[in-house]
């Protein structure tokens, strides 16, 4: 038993007394502070002692004839947050590395310098520690000899020592105290730099805190605070702070450029966090609460030393620069909800590896440009890129975008690793440089609805590109050198479309061109595509005739030839009134569609003319904004009652059938959505002629008779010159808010697809109709290749055309001297004025009480009464676009000179203008009125034909014939 408690105490003896020879009480002399921690060694260099005087280390190797150094070392244990400061003096040679001082701590370099300070100079680091022993080393490092300089390095007042130790409690009796209790315990706010704080803190507590500019760490664990303000810790020098339970919100710049130290703790009450809240700080790993919802802008922007992050389920967004330049973050986690990632949120991460939680819908500009190690991202919600968005991400290796929409130039650059692009079937448009500098590029697959390609999109000088997908049915646009080069590369289209690609200028540069092996199941159409007798789309699917407006419009062209099936899915046909609608043109009596929907756009508070190829139930039109008025032209109200007043609305349950007009007016500019009935779907794929019957309204008063709304039964555009019709039609000028007439005769006109027009049936006509001849795919009208219809219409018909405008909008009248027509109004040539509502000023002529649109007649008489309606008071002008007859107009029978600027007040003016002409013309003329009450046929141009003359329009007993 002795023998056991004598070895004991020999044993303990022993550890204390190489514990005690740990320490150099010498050496030791220089620490002047360790409170909070345990120091286990203090060695000097055994070979290269420091000198050690008057609390100060010299260095003795800075005369060496050799390479040498000399290290002193302090090893202690302390946990949690610890700070080691120190002062120094360096006399080296500062142009050139003959000397360097370096302190590590637990093996990391935190300095290394060969700059000289003579004056006494001051470091402080700042730790966050593990539990443990850690070591600290000082040391001169000798390389050669420099004359004017001692090259000796001094080390002194080290400090070390843990903020707990340092703490001051202050238990806050009543708000606004915090200043006076902070004076209790130290001689000014400066001197407070460890403090613990609770109870409940108001404005004035704040300015307290602000003028604590010395205060180092905080704890505000048990106050009473939901709110931090702005710029709170600004004015401190904070390194550790422990945030209240209850904090809500974090205003901006709150610990702006503060440089906290390791990992930051946000209570799970955090909802808002301020602009800059966090950032410029030492940050190393952070956690967002899932209750924040919302992160101002550059939130924790350039904390360089931040290695992870996890964001909550709370933000469903990443505003701007929220992560940027934060150069050592490597993981970011969770974000599941987060939908938009802003501008340069991630910019310059360098180290970056891995946010594979993240699966937003949008990634704004610069998002992650500079984020050289990010390997993979999820890409499969994104519909939107921003510029530069994955700008020199170099280890990115595959970009897989299905559901892609829109993306920004340059937003793929310089991706040095990517092996693999693959878009899906939503984008349009690959613009300039969006893939360019992608150095290990092997494969494309572009989806079915690209249109263009955008300058050295998918350029990359390595020539290692091997393969390229297109799915789209038209061959896209190109701009210069989408590709660096086509040698090599094989070239995969749809097989219904290789033709197309093999006749482009660009596409049949390609000199290996094979079939797509795999279809579209979706088809977006912003070009042409034309299907040969045998050429069809497989597989059934959904497609959409799509366009594009700017500078560079483009729309979509579907043309079906021959009677061989053709099956689609679901069909959108999308159309304005503009010349830039698409269009579809079958010459196929075997086409179907699963269902037929058409977006029509309308502006708000314009009234659009529109028709549907098929039936559609009121019920089932829908608006994408606002509300729609649906309205429809009772022709029996206005025989009965004359004009005005004669729009109704379209009952809910009603429906509107197909090739009669409606008008439709949006609240907001908006698209309104026509579904077709299922028995009637397939109709807008009609390959016949179409005829409209029209409706008698009979009226005792010539200008309310027999009106007609009708429309163009094909998604084409259609020239009226193949309308089997004669009589005037018109038109709603939806720009000017007013009609216009036009005359099958004398008017080259082409239909909008869906437009919808009056038509005044003449008595002797029941039927309009429209030959397939008359389709076309633009508004343009070219009949170079078709056989003439019509006689030409030559100077027996004279025209004088009058416009009215207040410097806004415009109306227009007509008046054709025709020796061969008679005065009396006549449906088959004239055309009554449809006064339009509204503040558009009115045109027209008028005689024995009708008022014409189109005048038609002899006017024999060398004049004719002009009216105007003016909407509001005011100057307007007179102009006359045409004049075939000399013709001059009267104010109140004075002669004025054209263009005529006059005043007027709102009102009707029916007695005030007239306009004159010579009534000596050539051709028809010479048949005198009278002459053709006996039946005789004649041209246009006063020729007498006979009854076999080819088919065309001719003149018989004063009216216009079809023959």
């Amino acid at each position: 038993m002795k023998k056991t408690l004598l070895l004991t105490v020999a044993l303990i003896l022993t550890g204390l007394n190489s514990a005690m020879a740990a320490i150099d009480e010498e050496l030791r002399t220089i620490i002047t502070k360790s409170d909070g921690i345990e120091l286990t060694e203090v060695t000097n260099d055994a070979n290269n002692p420091w000198a050690i005087a008057d609390g100060v280390a010299t260095s003795t190797v800075g005369k060496s004839s050799n390479t040498t150094s000399q290290t002193f070392t302090i090893k202690f244990r302390a946990t949690g947050r610890t700070i080691f400061s120190y002062g120094y003096t360096a006399d080296f040679y500062p142009y050139g590395e003959y000397d360097r001082k370096i302190v590590t701590f637990d093996d990391n370099t935190l300095y290394s310098s060969y700059s000289s300070y003579t004056t006494k100079s001051y470091y402080t680091h700042y730790f966050i520690l593990d539990e443990g022993e850690h070591t600290i080393t000082f040391t001169h490092k000798h390389l050669s000899n420099v004359n004017n300089y001692s090259q000796v390095m001094t080390v002194s007042d080290i400090a070390l020592y843990t903020a707990e130790s340092q703490m001051m409690t202050i238990d806050l009796a009543a708000p606004g105290t915090l200043g006076v209790e902070a004076l209790n315990l130290v001689s000014t706010l400066p001197e407070m730099q460890f403090l613990r704080l609770s109870g409940k803190l108001n404005a004035d507590d704040w300015n307290s805190i602000k003028n604590m500019t010395g205060l180092r760490c905080i704890d505000l664990t048990n106050a009473q605070i939901t709110d931090i303000p702005d710029n709170a810790f600004r004015n401190s020098q904070l390194r550790f702070v422990d945030l209240p339970t209850s904090l809500k919100t974090i205003g901006a710049q709150a610990f702006y450029d503060r440089y906290l130290t390791g990992k930051l703790t946000l209570p799970a009450t955090l909802e808002t966090i301020g602009k800059e809240a966090f950032a410029f700080n030492n940050i190393t790993e952070v956690e967002i609460p899932d209750n924040v919802t919302s992160m101002d802008t550059h939130v924790f922007r350039d904390n360089k030393k931040l290695i992870t992050a996890k964001l909550g389920t709370g933000l469903t967004s990443l505003n701007i620069g929220s992560f940027y330049n934060c150069q050592a973050l490597k993981t970011v986690s969770g974000g599941a909800n987060i939908k938009t990632i802003y501008g340069d949120c991630f910019k310059y991460c360098e180290a970056l590896e891995t946010a594979s939680d993240l699966q937003p819908r949008e990634v704004k500009s610069n998002a992650f440009e500079g984020a050289k190690k990010l390997q993979s991202f999820n890409f499969a919600d994104i519909t939107d890129l921003g510029e530069y968005a994955f700008r020199n991400c170099q280890a990115l290796k595959s970009v897989e975008l299905p559901k892609i929409s829109s993306m920004s130039w340059y937003c793929f650059n310089d991706c040095s690793s990517i092996t693999t692009v693959k878009l899906g079937d939503k984008i349009t448009y690959i613009p300039s440089d969006a893939f360019h500098g992608c150095s290990s590029m092997e494969e494309v697959v572009l989806g079915s609805s690209i249109r263009e390609l955008g300058s050295y999109c998918l350029y990359s000088s390595s020539g290692k590109l091997k393969r390229v997908y297109l799915a789209a049915p038209a061959p896209p646009s190109t701009n210069s050198s989408p590709f660096y080069s086509l040698s090599g590369v094989t070239l995969y289209v749809p097989d219904y479309a290789m033709i197309s690609y093999k006749q482009h200028s660009y596409w049949s540069q390609f000199t290996s061109v094979d079939s797509n092996p795999n279809p579209a199941g979706y088809i977006d159409l912003y070009g042409k595509l034309e299907l040969s007798t045998n050429s069809r789309i497989p597989g059934n699917p959904d497609v959409t005739m799509n366009y594009q407006g700017g500078s560079y419009p483009t729309k979509g062209i579907l043309i079906v030839n021959g009677n061989n099936p053709q099956s689609l899915g679901n069909y959108y046909h999308w159309a304005n009134i503009s010349d830039n609608c698409p269009v579809t043109i079958s010459r196929c009596n075997q086409m179907t569609a699963a269902s037929v929907k058409v977006n029509h756009y309308l502006a708000n508070n314009y009234w659009y003319y529109i028709t549907m190829p098929f039936d559609v139930k009121r019920s089932d039109i829908t608006i994408s904004k606002g509300a729609v008025a649906v309205r429809y032209y009772d022709a029996d109200s206005r025989a009965q009652n004359g004009a005005g007043n004669n729009w109704k609305d379209v009952a809910d349950d009603a429906i509107l059938r197909e090739g009669q007009g409606y008008i439709f007016c949006a609240s907001d500019d908006s698209w309104c959505q026509f579904t077709a009935s299922d028995d009637t779907r397939n109709h807008i794929f009609k390959s016949h002629d179409v005829t409209l019957t029209l409706q008698e309204h009979a009226s005792s008063v010539s200008n309310d008779a027999n009106w007609n709304l009708v429309g163009n039964p094909y998604p084409s555009f259609f020239d009226i010159y193949y309308m089997d019709y004669t009589a005037p039609i018109t038109l709603w000028d939806t720009d000017n808010r007013t009609f216009t007439a036009k005359s099958v005769a004398d008017d080259q006109v082409a239909l909008r697809p869906f437009q919808a027009f009056f038509v005044q049936k003449p008595t002797l006509i029941s039927e309009l109709t429209f030959r397939t001849d008359g389709r076309q795919a633009t508004k343009t009208i070219d009949r170079s290749a078709s056989a003439p219809r019509m006689m030409p219409v030559v100077a027996s018909r004279h025209f004088v055309e009058l416009a009215i405008t207040d410097g806004s909008t415009t109306d227009l009248t007509r008046v054709v001297v025709n020796h061969a027509a008679s005065d009396d109004f006549c449906a088959d040539n004239d055309a009554t004025k449809m006064m339009a509502d509204g503040t558009t000023p009115q045109i027209y002529t008028h005689a024995a009480g009708d008022i014409y649109a189109i005048n038609e007649g002899a006017h024999q008489s060398g004049s004719v009464k002009v009216g105007v309606q003016i909407a509001h008071s005011g100057t307007y002008t007179i102009t006359m676009p045409r004049n075939d007859v000399r013709a001059r107009l009267y104010d109140y029978g004075v002669e004025v000179e054209l263009p005529y600027t006059f005043a007027a007040d709102e009102g009707v003016e029916d007695n005030r203008f007239t306009i004159g002409f010579d009534t000596t013309t050539t051709g028809i003329d010479a048949i005198k009125p009278g002459a053709q009450t006996d039946g005789a046929i004649y041209t246009l141009d006063g020729i007498r034909v006979s009854t076999t003359a080819p088919k065309g329009i001719y003149i018989q007993n004063h009216k216009k014939i079809v023959k």
